[in-house]
């Protein structure tokens, strides 16, 4: 189970860890976006502290329905417990979560500042 915490300005927040090529850790907040699709955005300084290595540019659709260019880039970090190989768009914002990271989990959040945020995997379905 993944857990974090809703901050004051009700949030659903997380604690991660992501890691630079030498393995080295570097811990960072991370707000679940639920309107955001891919994996996690960082921002700029974070890439480069981290060494992450640039895959390309994407077009991605903001909530206004503008399309913008963001570069992508390969990236690694701690989830439910294993390291996890994460797409990492570029965004000078806070460091968002995305839905496709939560794809197979449950996301439970109880909405109130202070509440608790937890993250859990959902069960496999067998198809006996």
């Amino acid at each position: 189970m993944i857990s974090g915490v809703v901050n004051t300005s009700i949030e659903a927040v997380l604690r991660l860890v992501a890691f630079d090529p030498e393995n080295a850790e570097l811990e960072f907040d991370g707000v679940v976006d639920t309107g955001f699709s891919g994996d996690l955005t960082l921002p700029s300084a974070l890439i480069e502290a981290l060494g992450l290595r640039w895959l390309g540019i994407e077009v991605g659709e903001m909530a206004d329905g503008r399309e913008e260019l963001f570069d992508v880039y390969s990236g690694r970090i701690m989830w439910d417990g294993e390291p996890r190989r994460v797409e990492v768009e570029a965004a000078e914002t806070s460091p968002l979560i995305g839905m496709n990271l939560l794809l197979g989990y449950c996301l439970k959040i109880n909405v109130v500042p202070g509440g608790t945020v937890e993250i859990g995997l959902l069960p496999m379905k067998s198809n006996n």
